[in-house]
């Protein structure tokens, strides 16, 4: 049941108040038997800045209120559990990518469902699991999709994506998946009906399929495709956007419609990178409520003209998180704490013991590092998950491919021995 829950975090149960349940703190509790030097310096770090915060943080901050224990939670939910798949035994690493290939079907289902209300009738159920989750599309607010198992379309449809990458790298036989690949990005873009997850997918789509030029030329047709979406009216904020480019003459305008409709999240990015920059060791874990304002006012971006702030404070700055782990990460223990967690993340991808050496190690982790600094919350672990299990997946293909060349190496050589020079069969 664990190896099912990883990929299904935003179910609480409604017992906290966070949006991520610790599914994959617990699983390491049961599963996670050692950690590598890297990984105690990296955890290292992180307990200094949460203790420091915790204990020194309302002095020297003048901060009324921390939050260090949710976020310490939040980082070794992600870090933790990354290590433990990539160590995982046999057995129980099968158990964790079934689950996944499952919970992925299974979410397809859900979604068309969810899509044509038929799980009306257990809404206040799939609340219970999920608090922000329905039985059918937010179409009341602003024409979005559905949720999913998830707490919104966004992170639906990116967990979505994840999950198929694993499916997609998991399987032996690597033929036939454009047909999947089209359907996914399909299916993402007209029932979850998110914007940044219509992108990603893209993105990740276009990275597995690197190797295939005709593949290029389908999603170069698709890409000219999407301009023709807002002639279509099958809705959907991803639609709205791109029907949106078009109104704008110059790239400034464009840039600061592209930031005002993100909310809150690319200004939260670069302020949190400033941030970062100009505290060294960051501001703590836990103090991101007043350091998140203290960036904001210190990045010079003019936050009081954009929509999110002037609706929600007035056009004042107030405490907001960045998308994705790096800027977070960046804010809180700084730019010399970020250098030590690409030495742990080095660390990981290059433990050859554990991780394939093909071209899939370089596709996962791009697209690990597009998605830990642009998109998601901070302590979802399902895409850590599906890189680890992908990296083992790797390394397991390139036993097979060895142990394939040695049989065939064999072969060739007994082939050559029982053969004289002269084309003969040499006596026995």
């Amino acid at each position: 049941m664990l190896s099912y829950l990883l990929y299904f975090p935003s179910i609480t149960f409604g017992l906290l108040t966070a949006e991520i349940f610790p599914w994959a703190l617990i699983y390491c509790l049961f599963y996670l038997r050692r950690l590598d030097n890297a990984t105690l310096l990296f955890v290292g770090i992180l307990s200094l800045s949460a203790f420091a915060t915790g204990i020194y943080g309302n002095y020297f901050l003048e901060s009324q209120e921390t939050d260090v224990l949710r976020s310490f939670a939040a980082y070794l939910n992600i870090f933790l559990i990354f290590v433990c798949i990539l160590n995982l035994d046999g057995k129980n690493l099968e158990a964790v990518v079934k689950a996944g290939k499952v919970s992925f079907f299974g979410l397809l289902i859900i979604g068309i469902m969810q899509n044509f209300a038929l799980l009306q009738q257990v809404s206040d159920a799939i609340s219970f699991l999920v608090p922000r989750a329905t039985g059918s599309a937010l179409t009341e607010m602003g024409d979005r999709g559905v949720t999913l198992l998830s707490s919104e379309p966004a992170r639906a449809g990116i967990e979505l994506t994840f999950l198929y990458l694993l499916f997609r790298l998991g399987s032996q036989n690597q033929r036939g998946f454009v047909i999947w690949d089209l359907l996914l990005l399909a299916y993402i873009l007209l029932i979850i009906k998110a914007a940044s997850a219509v992108f990603f997918c893209g993105l990740v789509i276009i990275l597995i399929s690197v190797k295939k030029p005709t593949v290029w030329l389908l999603w170069l047709a698709g890409i000219g495709g999407l301009f023709l979406l807002p002639t279509i009216n099958i809705g959907g904020r991803f639609v709205i956007l791109i029907s949106s480019l078009e109104q704008f003459s110059t790239l400034d305008d464009l840039v600061f419609f592209l930031a005002n409709e993100a909310g809150h999240r690319l200004l939260a990015l670069y302020a949190f990178i400033v941030g970062g920059l100009m505290n060294p060791i960051g501001f703590g874990i836990g103090n991101w409520q007043e350091a998140s304002v203290i960036a904001l006012e210190a990045s010079g971006l003019p936050y009081y003209e954009f929509r999110y702030f002037i609706i929600y404070n007035d056009g004042l700055a107030f405490p907001v998180r960045a998308p994705g782990v790096i800027p977070n990460l960046m804010l809180d223990i700084g730019v010399l704490g970020i250098l030590v967690f690409a030495y742990w993340l080095y660390s990981q991808f290059s433990n050859r013991e554990l991780v394939g050496s093909g071209q899939n190690r370089f596709i996962i982790l791009f697209i690990l590092l597009v998605k830990i600094t642009l998109f998601g919350s901070l302590g979802n672990p399902v895409p850590w998950v599906v890189a680890a299990a992908c990296l083992r997946l790797s390394k397991n293909a390139d036993l097979v491919e060895k142990r394939d060349k040695l049989e065939k190496s064999l072969r060739d050589e007994n082939m050559a021995q029982e053969t004289a020079p002269d084309g003969t069969r040499a006596p026995a």
